[in-house]
């Protein structure tokens, strides 16, 4: 835009001297009288303007857009017509060395902006704003200067359940069946439908109306199980490797949370576990825990052995429980494999 106002300005100056035009000497004039006064504005417009994140982590998922929002702060008594804040991009989730440029206007007082981006990967990213620049109303100049603002985006895999069914058939103690029901509570009473037992059926609630009425019991659920994750030196894993063994770890424990009532995941070479989990809130805050130490290299273990009963997660995508491989998945299968294979364990010392 400058360098085309300044051939515009050539021009002008060029037929008035041509033609001999006062009217076009007097446009040239204030053309030339409008270059220090953007100058000047820009600077002014700079000076009264601050940008901040809103948030400082954002949580995502993968391959699904996601919004982030910059605050704006515009003391001055003049609205700002554009700005442009740079930032640029680091972290596993994110593509190298990625650059991003937002441009914006600003109203007096606090604004905020919403900006959309999305991750290709799991795991974490930082947006790091470098600079902020202020243009004035010609967009003939511009004052910058340097922001310090960082935006942690934390992007989880996409959430699958897995069909797992825990059998203790064996008869060994230490370990619940997650089948079954517990009797002794009843969780509602709703009307009978074809299949139910009729060991179930509220006869009071029955022989006050004229249908007939069952007990439904609360799902009797497992104790708990202990999930180690071998790992290994992540370095050596692709960025794909890494988002198959994330979604399976999502996923199995998902799965498990069903009939477990928490899952004790343990990093292996650490001294303690990353996370108990009994919800999908926790979970998410564990996946969240181990890509900030997935970087760590593995130490000698010194608090928690892997017993027999333990299940266990490879890199490879191995998955194991009583020292026996359940399943290998593959990552380009995977979202098969999580969706229409149901697994049954049976396993009697799961603790």
């Amino acid at each position: 835009m400058k360098y085309a106002y300044i051939a515009l300005l050539i021009l002008v100056l060029y037929v008035a001297g041509m033609y001999e035009s006062a009217a076009l000497m007097v446009l040239f004039m204030v053309q030339l009288f409008l270059i220090p006064l953007m100058l000047a504005l820009a600077f002014y417009l700079k000076r009264h303007m601050k940008a901040e994140a809103e948030e400082q982590t954002v949580y995502a998922e993968i391959n699904i857009p996601f919004m982030w929002r910059l605050r704006t702060v515009n003391s001055g008594r003049l609205p700002v017509g554009r700005f442009t804040v740079r930032f640029s991009c680091s972290g596993r989730a994110i593509e190298k060395n990625k650059k991003i440029k937002i441009r914006g206007s600003a109203e007096r007082g606090e604004e905020l902006h919403s900006f959309r981006d999305v991750c290709p990967h799991c795991g974490t990213a930082v947006l790091r704003a470098d600079k902020l620049r202020v243009y004035d109303y010609m967009s003939l100049f511009s004052s910058g200067q340097r922001l310090m603002e960082e935006i942690k985006v934390v992007v989880f895999p996409r959430k699958y359940e897995m069909n797992i069914e825990i059998d203790n058939s064996s008869g060994e103690e230490g370990y619940q069946s997650a089948a079954g029901n517990n009797y002794g509570e009843i969780r509602q009473i709703r009307e009978y439908r074809d299949g139910d037992s009729i060991r179930h059926i509220h006869w009071n609630q029955t022989a006050r109306s004229d249908k007939l009425w069952v007990k439904e019991y609360e799902t009797e659920k497992a104790g708990w199980v202990r999930l180690f994750l071998e790992l290994g030196a992540v370095r050596k894993y692709s960025v794909s490797e890494l988002d198959a063994f994330y979604t399976l770890l999502y996923a199995l424990v998902s799965g498990l949370l069903v009939s477990s009532y928490s899952v004790l995941v343990i990093r292996s070479g650490t001294e303690k576990p990353l996370a108990e989990i009994t919800d999908d809130g926790e979970c998410r805050e564990m996946l969240a825990e181990l890509y900030r130490t997935a970087e760590e290299p593995e130490g000698d273990f010194n608090g928690y052995e892997r017993l027999r009963g333990d299940m266990c997660l490879t890199a490879e995508l191995e998955w194991y429980a009583e020292d026996r491989l359940i399943f290998k998945f593959s990552k380009e299968t995977l979202t098969e494999e999580l969706t229409e294979r149901a697994f049954v364990i049976q396993t009697g010392e799961m603790i």
